[in-house]
């Protein structure tokens, strides 16, 4: 095989693989994810790198990438509104999840898929057969 061939072909591999990684994610531009983060990498040169590192997590519901940290998240909870935000990804899992009857926007359904990972409880909290349930400590202000 021509040297210029193999050149060509290990160019689009890169680029097809490096494109691939984030291609699983919602870029959400506007918007923070409340969820607990779970393990930070430093030095990471680019979102698809970060993107990698979650999908090899299976926990992992998105991630914070910002000035080359990478911030895995876990336990979503919510996605809420600030405009100077730019550095999350959320794991798109709408087309794998059946939402019934709900009558879901586009943002919950990303919450909503992440949450209920493999049609089971969120996690942390506890599965009795007929709803989830999550032991809360709710403390009364003086």
């Amino acid at each position: 095989m021509p040297e210029i061939i193999k050149i060509c072909l290990i160019i689009f591999l890169y680029l097809f693989y490096s494109t691939f990684a984030t291609s699983n994610f919602v870029h959400l531009i506007g918007y923070d994810i409340l969820a607990e983060p779970s393990t930070t990498f430093s030095g990471v040169t680019d979102e698809d790198g970060c993107a990698e590192q979650c999908v090899t997590n299976t926990e992992c519901i998105g991630f914070d990438y910002l000035n080359s940290d990478c911030t895995l998240l876990i336990n979503v909870r919510n996605i809420v509104t600030n405009i100077s935000a730019c550095n999350y990804y959320i794991f798109d899992r709408t087309a794998d999840t059946d939402f019934g009857d709900l009558n879901l926007t586009e943002t919950d359904k990303l919450v909503y898929s992440n949450a209920y990972l493999n049609s089971s409880c969120p996690q942390g909290s506890t599965d009795d057969i007929t709803q989830c349930s999550i032991a809360v400590t709710v403390r009364k202000g003086d």
